[in-house]
């Protein structure tokens, strides 16, 4: 097969690639792997979590943006994980208050870690088996 050959399957197979891989795994997050044109698509963006400095007191916290947070069908918040490059785990976490556009967590992902804030809605129903 000529250069131009591969490049044309490589090209096919992008285009009929189904645009997220869900792995399951008994007692570990299921992991949700994005094709690069699936990340471009959703405009995925992510925040690190990190120390913040509150408004509210001027006591500090570890925060994560409100836009991170989604919630189960409990009602109880959720945020998706970078775990590998495009691979993403979803993760509950503890609000312990709100601070502006921040949601201050009582439990949750380490500072430093990566969260997904646009984008993570539609995870969320890869994850569910929607389509």
């Amino acid at each position: 097969m000529s250069v131009a050959g591969c490049q044309q399957a490589a090209e096919d197979e992008m285009k009929f690639a189904k645009p997220v891989k869900v792995e399951k795994v008994t007692g570990q997050p299921t992991k949700l792997t994005l094709t690069e044109r699936a990340v471009e698509r959703l405009g995925v963006k992510t925040a690190q979590v990190r120390k913040a400095t509150l408004k509210a007191g001027g006591t500090s916290g570890i925060a994560i943006p409100y836009a991170a947070l989604l919630f189960d069908k409990t009602g109880k918040p959720v945020t998706y994980l970078v775990v590998g490059q495009r691979v993403f785990a979803r993760s509950a976490v503890v609000v312990d208050h709100y601070d502006g556009d921040l949601a201050v967590l009582a439990s949750g992902p380490p500072v430093g870690a990566s969260v997904v804030t646009d984008g993570s809605a539609e995870l969320f129903g890869a994850e569910a088996g929607l389509s």
